[in-house]
């Protein structure tokens, strides 16, 4: 069943801005001009802030599921993974560059990192047959950890879009 009209009304919004070029131009240097630049920046800050927070959170995750995925346990026995670990990490070092919006360069390296010892893993098949290439990827990906914990110890593994406060209808 479908919430009541007032649960959704209650628990979603919608802001939205227009924007015309040239338009604070026609006003020069006039208070409400000033005003609207700042909340345009404002704005435009906390969306690449909220951008940036997100692939963190998605790198952070996915590099934590490769180190532990890619160990080995106290008896000796291959931890299991699936071919879709390889998969998603393949996906996101090949669109990083076009989802760092941001310009993160912390992170940057990171996947740079990731990107080499990923070059030796045409597939999930050979990280399962090649204890070498298994063993280095693994110690990769428990370095990037241990360096994302350590450089970014703010991002939240749980990501939470910020509440924007509502505009009441003139």
């Amino acid at each position: 069943p479908y919430p009541d009209d007032s649960v959704v009304e209650r628990d979603f919004g919608m802001t939205w801005s227009f924007f015309t070029p040239g338009i604070s131009d026609s006003f020069g240097d006039s208070p409400l001009a000033e005003k609207q630049r700042a909340e345009l920046a404002a704005m435009q800050q906390a969306s690449m802030e909220e951008c940036q927070q997100a692939l963190r959170v998605a790198w952070s995750e996915l590099v934590e599921r490769a180190a532990d995925r890619l160990r080995v346990d106290e008896s000796g026995k291959k931890m299991i993974f699936r071919d879709s670990l390889v998969e998603d990490l393949q996906s996101f070092i090949a669109t990083f560059a076009s989802r760092n919006i941001a310009g993160d360069g912390v992170l940057e390296k990171m996947v740079e990192q990731a990107r080499e010892i990923m070059r030796l893993v045409p597939d999930a098949e050979s990280l399962r047959k090649d204890l070498d290439v298994r063993e280095k990827a693994r110690q990769t990906f428990a370095s990037i950890e241990a360096r994302f914990d350590e450089q970014m110890p703010e991002v939240s593994r749980k990501f939470r879009l910020a509440v924007i406060p509502r505009r009441e209808a003139a």
